[in-house]
Order: C-alpha cells, then sequence, then structure tokens
C-alpha cells in the first residue's frame, strides 16, 4: 500500500513486483506472489480477520499498532530511513528535532514518522502533507515548505524523477530516523513465515 514508486506495483522496476517474481521462482511452485497495492483502510479491515489470505512486504510494526501483536513476522528485509532534506541555498544541518521547531515540514499524507505527532500536537512544527513523496519535493523545490522527509530507499527515484536533483536538494548527513521493513502474515502460517525467512537470509537489500 506504499505509493512512492520504489515499491509502489506498476511503477517500472519497483522493489515488490521484483521480490514477488524472486520468492516465486525461489519456491520452485510451491508459492505464487503477485504483487498488490490496496488502500490502507482495506488493509487495517483485512488485519482484523484472523485468517487473511496474503503478505503484507515493506512494514515495520510500529505502523500497525495493535494489529501488528497479532500477526508472524518475518526478519528485516531493509533498513530504511527518514532523511531531512532541504534545499541547498537554505540547508538544515539536522541535529535533533529541536531543529525542526517553528518549521512547516513537508511530509506524505500516510506515513507514520515517529514521535512526529506530538511534535505536531504540541505546536513545535506544522505537517503538510502531500500525496506522494514526488510532490513533496516539488513543495520543497518551490519552497512552499522550509523542509521535508525523504526515505532514504527513494532516493535512487527521485535521481530519475528529478534530472537536477543534486544541484538544489541538500540532505542533512544525520537522519531523523532509522527504521527496518520486514514482510508480515496471518498469525499460524509456520511454513510461509519459515519460507520468507530462509530467503531473507540470502538477501540483503540497502
Amino acid at each position: 500500500f506504499y505509493p512512492g514508486p520504489t515499491f509502489s506495483g506498476g511503477a517500472p522496476g519497483n522493489l515488490s513486483e521484483k521480490m514477488a517474481d524472486w520468492l516465486s521462482q525461489r519456491s520452485g511452485g510451491r508459492y505464487q506472489f503477485i504483487a498488490t497495492q490496496i488502500p490502507r483502510r482495506r488493509l487495517m479491515r483485512m488485519l482484523n480477520q484472523p485468517h487473511w489470505q496474503g503478505v503484507v512486504a515493506w512494514a515495520n510494526p510500529r505502523w500497525f499498532g495493535a494489529a501488528a501483536l497479532r500477526q508472524s513476522w518475518t526478519g528485516n528485509f531493509m533498513v530504511d530511513a527518514n532523511l531531512v532534506a532541504s534545499l541547498r541555498s537554505a540547508p538544515l544541518d539536522y541535529s535533533d528535532d529541536a531543529s525542526l521547531h517553528g518549521l512547516r515540514i513537508g511530509t506524505v499524507e500516510g506515513f507514520n514518522y515517529k514521535d512526529f505527532d506530538s511534535l505536531v500536537e504540541a505546536g513545535r512544527v506544522i505537517r503538510d502533507e502531500a500525496d506522494s513523496e514526488v510532490r513533496n519535493l516539488l513543495k520543497l523545490q518551490q519552497r512552499r515548505v522550509p523542509v521535508a522527509f525523504l526515505q532514504a530507499s527513494s532516493l535512487p527515484r527521485m535521481h530519475q524523477q528529478f534530472a537536477d536533483l543534486d544541484s538544489w536538494l541538500y540532505l542533512a548527513a544525520r537522519p531523523r530516523t532509522v527504521f527496518e521493513r520486514a514482510f508480515f502474515m496471518a498469525a499460524q502460517q509456520p511454513q510461509l513465515l519459515e519460507f520468507l525467512n530462509q530467503s531473507h537470509a540470502k538477501l540483503k537489500l540497502f
């Protein structure tokens, strides 16, 4: 259900379709994985069913609250990070969240940023949402926000979208957060979990 081109099905060369093909081939006919993107609300309704079918990819338990506790989780397939982006003409060197106080921050609608809501609720920052990371960077480029969050896994795609990216984008040396991405499925599927964990051990991303 991730909208960015790195993961979303249908985007050329996206990781989800590549991973689905690789896992299907590796299973030798035992499993058939098909990359499918569904809205978050539909996904959350699905997770309330004890024996739902499928595997959710590139996820983190923190993003799913109590529903995460009912699922079976693999080991981490990827380490990712939320980077703090600004303009080279007005660079922000992030050290901690105090660096963001008083700023309007470009974020992506539906993305869960660790401990960020409490900053918004306290009035220390303003969250300015876009419907994708591309639009988030466009807002930064157009000076509609002074700072934007960008996932490290999205950087290769952003370089394709913006040929001149390096000429205007400044990334703070310190990311705001570092997080893992894993896969999960309904509980009580030990064979599928074992297969995914064995595959995870053979694969290293980022």
